[in-house]
């Protein structure tokens, strides 16, 4: 009868797999000229992937920072647009009120040349409504005569 080696068990089997990776991972470790041939094609094959992320970010960093100008910009703007907006408002109520200064002017004028008028030769209504006018003028304007 032949002997039929016994079979090794799973859990031997790793054992025995992982010491022998264990034992190459030394091997290559201690191995200096390998590794720092690996690491340099790892660097020449990584340089140009780095670089090229570094110009991009660069290039998105100077996105940014136009966007972020661009905005300072229209904020600028929209700040001097309200400042000339409050000024032109200033200049039309400046005007206004002088247009009502010189009406009040006016008024005052064409009331004080009514209130000096004679007005005996009126009569009836007439003399009444001419009264009644002048003593409104004379309240509106306090006139003391």
């Amino acid at each position: 009868m032949d002997q039929v080696p016994a079979l090794i068990g799973r859990d031997r089997a790793k054992k025995k797999g992982s010491s022998s990776g264990a034992r190459s991972k030394t091997s290559i470790a201690g191995d200096h000229s390998l590794v720092d041939a690996l690491l340099s094609k790892f660097t020449m094959a990584a340089t140009p992937f780095f670089t090229q992320r570094k110009e991009s970010s660069s290039e998105y960093l100077r996105i940014k920072e136009r966007e972020l100008k661009l905005e300072e910009r229209k904020r600028q703007d929209q700040r001097e647009l309200k400042r000339l907006r409050i000024a032109q408002c200033d200049k039309e109520l400046d005007l206004q009120q002088k247009m009502f200064e010189f009406q009040q002017q006016q008024k005052f004028e064409e009331d004080l040349k009514y209130y000096n008028e004679y007005h005996d030769h009126l009569t009836g209504i007439t003399l009444s409504t001419a009264l009644f006018l002048k003593k409104k003028i004379k309240e509106r304007w306090n006139l003391d005569y």
